[in-house]
């Protein structure tokens, strides 16, 4: 709530075991309730790994959080047991891109190509793309170029407290006195 001037959005993980628990959704759209939360200011991040077991019941319990404000993500996307059948079944707003693919694209062309394609796939049926961990401005360019909505990562900072994130939305969002300076490339020759 105390984050709700700065139009942030928060992002929390929920495991299986709290997804499937009785009562959870209940706790939490009271919560939500209870503190007057703006729609769409929280998303809660799924991983494809918890879909497997109960599928029907996740994506009913989705449903319904996502009726009341939620936005879900799909978390690591590629690095679990993914199925495009998820996608078109699960109730979902953004597909998060795995540090797996993104942390060698700048020597691997396999790795660009995944990129590419999950961002293609997301933008062409609607959902937001995130890209995780993005250490540098090369990392950065190659996901943009993909089409990637948003990143994560140490380009931008390590993870903070409160009051160091809130410094860090005004410096870059509200103040615009920090912007992401791209660094220097350092071309190699072969001997």
């Amino acid at each position: 709530k105390e984050l709700e001037p700065y139009d942030i959005h928060i992002s929390i993980n929920i495991s299986p075991v709290q997804i499937l628990q009785a009562g959870f959704v209940n706790e939490v759209i009271s919560i939500f309730e209870q503190y007057d939360l703006k729609k769409h200011s929280i998303s809660l991040e799924i991983t494809e790994t918890f879909l497997i077991g109960s599928f029907e019941l996740v994506i009913n319990k989705l449903k319904l959080l996502q009726k009341y404000g939620f936005d879900i993500h799909l978390d690591d996307f590629g690095t679990g047991y993914s199925s495009l059948q998820y996608l078109k079944d699960l109730p979902i707003n953004t597909i998060k891109i795995d540090r797996a693919f993104v942390i060698n694209c700048e020597t691997d062309a396999h790795s660009r190509a995944i990129i590419h394609m999950i961002s293609s796939l997301a933008r062409n049926i609607g959902l937001e793309v995130i890209s995780e961990g993005i250490e540098n401005d090369r990392q950065n360019q190659i996901v943009v170029k993909s089409g990637c909505d948003i990143i994560q990562g140490y380009l931008i900072g390590a993870p903070v407290f409160k009051n160091e994130a809130i410094k860090l939305i005004k410096d870059y969002n509200i103040d615009k006195s920090k912007k992401i300076v791209p660094q220097k490339q350092v071309k190699s020759r072969g001997a």
